[in-house]
């Protein structure tokens, strides 16, 4: 498990991140990542991106189906 929350984790609006990774012997999983505070503008844009991802999910599932 990854818990990731607080100041440490750099977050604006205080709320909990819990990750499971399930884990093999050699997997070789690591966390890797790039570490630094973003622009509020790359967190607009990445906000952005995120947003027409679901919507374009959500969409398919909800027009799953209908003529």
């Amino acid at each position: 498990m990854f818990l990731a929350d607080g100041e440490a984790a750099f977050q604006e609006v205080f709320h909990v991140h819990l990750h499971v990774f399930p884990r093999f012997a050699d997997g070789g999983f690591r966390v890797d990542a790039e570490w630094r505070v973003r622009e509020r503008s790359e967190l607009d844009v990445i906000a952005t991106a995120v947003r027409g991802g679901l919507s374009h999910i959500r969409h398919g599932i909800c027009g799953a189906g209908s003529s």
